[in-house]
C-alpha cells in the first residue's frame, strides 16, 4: 500500500511564505519610518524667538541651538547699532518646524555713500525736504546777516565746505549758513591790522561781519600768521573811527610772519 504524501507545514507554502514576506515588509515600512520621525524630529515645533535688537552672532547662536536655518540680508539704519538684528521673519512667538528659514535683517557695518545735494540759495524749509529725501539731516544752523533772507548761503560738512556731488556718508548732519536779511545796526570797523590770524577771525565772528581772506606767501602756521592789511580800514585819514553795517564784507590780508607793517594802501571807507 502506497505511503500517504506528507503535507508541508504551512510556513513552508507558497502562500505561507509570500504572507510572511509580508508582515516583514509592513515591519521593515514602520520601523523605518517611525526611525525616521525620531531622528528627524518630524512634526515637532519650536517657538521662533525674539531676535530684534540682540547682535548677530548671538541670535545665529539661539537659531542654531533651536535646529533653525537662516538667511541675512543687511541695510544702514542710524537708529541701530552695528550688526544689530533690526527685523525678523516670521516673528517671534511664531510656532515652527525644525530646519525652518528665519530672515534676519541685520544692520550694516558702514553706511552708504551718497552723494551731497545742492542747498545753496534754497529757502531752510526746502533744504530740509530736500536733505530728508537723500537720507541725511540738518546739523548746526548758523544765521547771518545777507541780503538773500531765509535761503542757505553755505553748506558745511564736518567743518568743511561741501560741493554738491561729494559722496558722503547716508545719515550725515549738514551745517548750514542761513541769511537773516540786511541789518539796520551799524558797528564801528575793529582795527585787524598786527592781529594774530585767528584772533583776527574772531573778532570779525563776534562783530557778525562776512569776510574773505587773501594770503601774502604760503602760511605754514596760522598761529604766528598776521594781519597785514584790511578793507575797509578802521580808521579815516584822520583817526576817526568808521563805521559799518553788521553783514557788511571786510578784506583781510594775512602774511606769515611779521611783514604786515608792508600795508597795501586801499581807498578809504566812507563814514556811515
Amino acid at each position: 500500500m502506497a505511503k500517504e504524501k506528507q503535507k508541508k507545514p504551512f510556513f513552508r507554502t507558497f502562500l505561507g511564505n509570500l504572507i510572511i514576506v509580508i508582515i516583514l515588509c509592513i515591519a521593515l515600512y514602520w520601523m523605518f519610518f517611525g526611525s525616521l520621525s525620531i531622528i528627524t524630529r518630524h512634526g515637532e515645533t519650536s517657538t521662533v524667538p525674539d531676535l530684534k535688537g540682540m547682535k548677530l552672532d548671538s541670535a545665529l547662536q539661539i537659531l542654531e541651538k533651536q535646529g533653525f536655518d537662516y538667511k541675512i540680508d543687511s541695510t544702514y539704519d542710524k537708529g541701530f547699532g552695528l550688526n544689530e538684528i533690526m527685523d525678523q521673519q516670521p516673528e517671534a512667538g511664531y510656532k515652527a518646524k525644525s530646519g525652518r528659514i528665519i530672515f534676519l535683517t541685520v544692520n550694516k557695518a558702514n553706511p552708504p555713500l551718497i552723494e551731497m545735494p545742492n542747498l545753496v540759495s534754497l529757502s531752510l524749509r526746502s533744504a530740509d525736504i530736500l536733505l530728508k529725501k537723500s537720507s541725511l539731516s540738518i546739523g548746526d544752523t548758523i544765521f547771518i546777516y545777507d541780503i538773500a533772507e531765509g535761503t542757505i548761503l553755505e553748506q558745511r560738512f564736518k567743518g568743511q565746505v561741501i560741493p554738491p556731488g561729494t559722496r558722503i556718508p547716508e545719515g550725515s548732519a549738514i551745517d548750514i549758513t542761513v541769511s537773516k536779511g540786511l541789518s539796520d545796526e551799524t558797528i564801528n570797523i575793529p582795527d585787524l591790522i598786527g592781529m594774530k590770524f585767528k584772533e583776527a577771525i574772531q573778532t570779525l565772528e563776534e562783530k557778525e561781519l562776512r569776510f574773505s581772506i587773501v594770503y601774502n606767501g604760503k602760511i605754514t602756521d596760522s598761529a604766528t600768521a598776521l594781519v597785514y592789511s584790511q578793507y575797509p580800514e578802521g580808521r579815516n585819514e584822520y583817526g576817526e573811527p568808521l563805521r559799518v553795517y553788521k553783514g557788511d564784507h571786510i578784506e583781510v590780508r594775512v602774511s606769515p610772519g611779521s611783514d604786515y607793517r608792508e600795508a597795501t594802501v586801499y581807498p578809504k571807507a566812507q563814514n556811515q
